[in-house]
């Protein structure tokens, strides 16, 4: 299993720890079981699989973004963070998961988007 510093595992009681240390000479990862390092780093949901710089970005995003009264608002202003993301092709990573979690705003407030983007070939008539 892959694991980085900051990830949210699950300890075999189903407890969650996160992973603090990542000693690479060894092979081994400190984790923290408490409840409280816990619940701030998963205030947003379990994200892994990235940098802890890209982790307090997405944070800061997604705390900037729960400020916000008006899903419609806190939609936009994920769009705006996505379509500058996109622009930096080194930002794919952090463009997907801000991607999942803006689908994931749009599906719990029954968001419907106002532009789709289709691949040109997926519309010629078959011949």
């Amino acid at each position: 299993m892959s694991m980085r510093v900051g990830d949210t595992v699950f300890l075999p009681r189903g407890q969650t720890a996160v992973v603090t240390e990542h000693d690479k000479n060894h092979g081994t990862f400190n984790m923290s079981s408490d409840p409280a390092v816990s619940k701030a780093n998963s205030r947003h949901g379990y994200i892994n699989g990235m940098s802890p710089e890209q982790r307090q970005d997405l944070m800061a995003l997604m705390d900037r973004v729960q400020d916000l009264k008006d899903p419609k608002e806190r939609v936009g202003e994920m769009r705006k963070k996505l379509d500058e993301l996109r622009a930096d092709p080194r930002q794919w990573q952090m463009a997907r998961y801000v991607e999942s979690e803006m689908a994931h705003m749009m599906n719990m407030f029954n968001i419907k988007p106002t532009t789709y983007t289709s691949e040109l070939g997926m519309l010629k008539d078959a011949e």
